[in-house]
């Protein structure tokens, strides 16, 4: 299954969206894909979709997904690397519309060497990224689970205030 989050941000990300739900309409990926969607204005044409999602709905779908897409949240890409995930991360970027300032593109570029987290700029680099999963991954290493699951769940909510 492929999970694509964008967080619960006030701003959408209508081009993340519509990349993945025109990627499933061309028949790219077999398997369920499934998208949180937050404020997003574009609504999914095949995309299987719900706008929010609670805290412990979110972890499930992050346990279950064999990809996860994501903008480049703090929170998420910390939980991701919780649960031992490598996310393909997607930043939000000021010139579009997606937010106030480039903090989502900043964080990529400090991200760049981390094996745990692959970047893509590019609507091309994304696609490429989710066809070819496997080999990007492989050469990786996922980071040891160094904190247990209930502290980390417990600090996700405490500083996002569920």
């Amino acid at each position: 299954m492929i999970f694509v989050t964008v967080g619960k941000e006030k701003f959408p990300f209508d081009r993340l969206i519509k990349i993945i739900d025109e990627f499933v309409k061309a028949g790219e990926v077999s398997g369920r894909v499934f998208a949180q969607t937050g404020s997003s204005g574009y609504i999914p044409k095949v995309l299987e979709y719900k706008r929010s999602l609670g805290f412990m709905e979110q972890v499930k779908f992050l346990e279950e997904a064999d990809i996860i897409i994501s903008h480049a949240g703090e929170g998420t890409i910390l939980l991701c690397e919780h649960l031992g995930k490598i996310p393909i991360v997607f930043p939000r970027r000021s010139v579009l519309g997606e937010h106030i300032d480039d903090h989502q593109v900043e964080l990529t570029q400090k991200m760049s060497d981390r094996s745990n987290v692959l970047i893509a700029r590019t609507e091309e680099e994304l696609i490429d990224m989710i066809k070819n999963y496997k080999t990007y991954i492989a050469g990786l290493k996922r980071q040891d689970n160094v904190l247990d699951r209930k502290y980390i769940v417990e600090y996700l909510k405490k500083i996002c205030g569920i």
